[in-house]
């Protein structure tokens, strides 16, 4: 991606509109405008307001579909901490067999 130079006051924005807004010839676009004057501050972090959205929409979604689900989050968590305890479980007991530490 090839980055547009800008003023102090809008390298920020810009920087966050690469990652943000949808290819490179729409974050271009939004630059060159932006440069020209023709568009507003407003108007330009708008637009990255909306990239930004719709990054963060499939997570939001997924949050709303597990939102009442308390069972599958309990689940999840007990299910992790079953995995958890057999790898600490080998870990620990692999390192009182190199200590010596005998477990009456």
């Amino acid at each position: 991606m090839t980055t547009v130079p800008f003023s102090n006051r809008c390298k920020s924005v810009y920087a966050v509109h690469e990652v943000a807004t949808p290819g490179e010839v729409e974050t271009r676009e939004i630059a060159n405008a932006c440069l020209a004057g023709n568009i507003r501050c407003v108007d330009c972090k708008s637009k990255l307001c909306d990239g930004i959205a719709a990054i963060l929409e499939p997570f939001q979604e997924r949050r709303r579909e597990l939102a009442n689900q308390d069972d599958y989050a309990r689940d999840v968590l007990h299910e992790g901490g079953k995995r958890a305890r057999e790898i600490i479980t080998r870990t620990v007991d692999n390192v009182r067999e190199k200590m010596g530490v005998v477990v009456y």
